[in-house]
């Protein structure tokens, strides 16, 4: 990932301010867009490079705002807040921010995932199929990224990415077609 030139450090794809008071004001600064995202369209994450001294001046608008909330005078805060982000539109934010954001945030809540999809999928095409049926049928197709495995480990199905949530054990796949089969029969 890349450097930013923010008091912060990325772990595992997070950002986390090193600065109290600089997460603090990330945390208070949620007016069109957040902080984080500003942070991000600076150091060229949104894929806009912006000349230096734009950098320099965006920079340092962000700098003014910190110390403004340092001071605890609020409503100075928010003025440089205002024009930060401001300043930022004009030097081609909006579009780059929300597109960062849309993407950032992953599949919203209580979504099926690709592999609930394909049983779904399958079992509204056969409804009497069982579940080792079910299996060797995702084992033929799998949804794109993912793949089927049955080895000493057991038998498994892992996804594109590793992390929680992006594997799925045979006695989970067996739930979860249990569970598509009482949606589907009501």
């Amino acid at each position: 990932m890349a450097e930013s030139r923010a008091n912060r450090t990325n772990e595992n794809g997070v950002w986390r301010y090193l600065d109290q008071s600089d997460a603090e004001l990330v945390c208070l600064s949620h007016f069109d867009y957040p902080i984080e995202a500003v942070d991000d369209f600076i150091d060229g994450l949104h894929g806009v490079t912006l000349p230096e001294e734009t950098i320099v001046l965006l920079r340092g608008m962000r700098h003014d705002a910190l110390q403004a909330y340092i001071g605890k005078n609020i409503a100075l805060m928010e003025a440089h807040l205002r024009g930060l982000h401001m300043a930022c539109r004009a030097a081609g934010m909006l579009d780059a921010a929300r597109i960062g954001v849309k993407f950032k945030r992953g599949r919203k809540p209580n979504t099926p995932g690709p592999v609930r999809k394909a049983i779904a999928k399958l079992l509204a095409k056969s409804p009497e199929l069982k579940n080792p049926d079910l299996w060797k049928a995702i084992e033929a197709k799998p949804p794109r990224g993912w793949q089927v495995f049955d080895n000493r480990v057991g038998r498994y199905i892992e996804g594109p990415k590793a992390g929680p949530h992006m594997n799925m054990s045979y006695a989970r796949f067996c739930t979860v077609a249990s569970e598509e089969r009482k949606k589907r029969n009501g």
